[in-house]
């Protein structure tokens, strides 16, 4: 797919006078069965997410507003990062320089990102250590494991890429904690000390949601 396809693609949606830089994934015809495109765009444009098939692709066009974009870096918002900087440029290079500039070089979690993490990790990983059985322990493995990826990214400031990319990640971080996750991937290693040590601060949560907000239980 071009760049006059890709670009075709957003302009379905928004206008093109609107439109700051847009950059894209998956674009080869013979690798990849669905093609990402972030869109940043002016102010005047309301964030949206448009999913959608193209022949035998399935395409996926997240557009930003600017501010909505400065928002979700500051939250450090990591699929917004890495659509920002892992993704190939298609247009609009110096609102995308501007993008760049705004990312800080270490990966770090706002309190209550961090706070929700560790929940994550407390209520499944309670499951895990409790779970009678191998089965039941290997579906709970399965779930926290993914968490404790995200907890041991942000001790060590690193970045998370695609999670398709998280055991390639793990593996070059040469770390204790990285080790016994990827043991624990191949192996019955136990994880209850790295659930502890990750949720050792957790002293629970209290939220108010707003009525427009409160529409699933679900945290997050």
């Amino acid at each position: 797919m071009n760049k006059k396809d890709l670009i075709a693609k957003v302009i379905k949606f928004i206008p093109k006078k609107y439109i700051l830089f847009i950059t894209a994934q998956g674009t080869s015809v013979s690798r990849s069965s669905d093609v990402d495109i972030y869109c940043v765009a002016n102010d005047k444009v309301k964030s949206r997410v448009h999913i959608f098939k193209d022949g035998n692709k399935r395409i996926e066009v997240f557009i930003d507003s600017w501010k909505d974009m400065v928002q979700k870096i500051k939250n450090f918002d990591e699929i917004a990062v890495g659509f920002i900087t892992r993704m190939k440029l298609i247009t609009g290079s110096s609102y995308h320089e501007n993008a760049k500039s705004l990312i800080k070089d270490k990966f770090y979690l706002p309190p209550k990102r961090l706070l929700l993490l560790q929940y994550r990790i407390v209520v499944i990983g309670s499951k895990y250590i409790s779970a009678k059985d191998h089965i039941g322990r290997s579906f709970f493995k399965g779930q926290v494991i993914p968490y404790l990826m995200l907890a041991l990214f942000e001790k060590n400031g690193i970045w998370p890429h695609s999670p398709k990319h998280w055991i390639e990640q793990l593996i070059a971080m040469n770390d204790a904690d990285a080790k016994t996750i990827l043991n624990a991937i191949h192996t019955n290693t136990d994880l209850t000390q790295l659930i502890k040590k990750y949720t050792i601060s957790f002293r629970g949560i209290h939220l108010k949601k707003e009525s427009k907000d409160n529409k699933i239980t679900y945290l997050g």
